[in-house]
């Protein structure tokens, strides 16, 4: 079994963990690789929170949910499987302490993104998954019975495939919407992407006020 994941952002990383310990004691050539076209993990995790990373928030699943509006209900079965609170049990098991701010926002103790993203990449690694960086992934095609993956440096079979690339936030670190066209092609229904989590840039003394 071989389970390859395309995206070493946060979701990558954790996808990749849980993979790799869920194989562990399976065959011998069982293994699970993750994929990443930039050339260090987690990049998107190193600038969230404005470098400090809001790792979540203090409230329960219902909290998460009325705070994403009508496509809350889409995260529910998500929420029930990790809901925030086993979210800051996993890093403080991980060796990073947390803290709740006023806003109700969690933080790492240290206000290092870094601490958190290196906890997740320890994660994943202990767990027995193999990191390839700077790979670039060009096309997913379905085969009998699993996944042709071409990427820049060679070709990848798998017989599992997650797809963890990221929106198109922040294409200065790699979210570029790469999966959009590929899960279109797969048959998926890709609803308009709107910008959210994006800055207000303005060059008026009056806009920074």
């Amino acid at each position: 079994m071989h389970i390859v994941i395309v995206g070493a952002g946060a979701a990558g990383l954790m996808a990749a963990a849980s993979a790799a310990q869920t194989l562990r004691g399976q065959a011998a050539d069982s293994r699970v690789t993750l994929l990443d076209k930039n050339r260090k993990a987690g990049v998107k995790i190193l600038m969230s929170g404005g470098t400090r990373c809001n790792i979540t928030h203090d409230c329960g699943p219902a909290g998460i949910m009325e705070a994403f509006g009508r496509n809350g209900r889409f995260l529910r079965d998500a929420l029930d499987q990790l809901p925030p609170s086993a979210v800051i049990e996993l890093f403080h098991q991980l060796g990073v302490p947390t803290q709740v701010e006023s806003t109700g926002k969690i933080f790492p103790v240290s206000n290092r993104a870094l601490d958190v993203r290196d906890a997740l990449l320890r994660r994943a690694i202990d767990a027995g998954a193999q990191l390839q960086l700077g790979v670039a992934v060009t096309s997913l095609t379905p085969t009998q019975p699993g996944w042709l993956i071409r990427t820049d440096t060679g070709d990848i079979t798998a017989d599992r495939l997650i797809i963890t690339s990221g929106g198109r936030s922040y294409p200065g670190c790699g979210t570029t919407g790469d999966g959009y066209g590929w899960l279109e092609q797969l048959g998926h229904t890709i609803v308009p992407p709107r910008p959210a989590l994006v800055p207000v840039v303005g060059g008026r003394d009056w806009h920074h006020a």
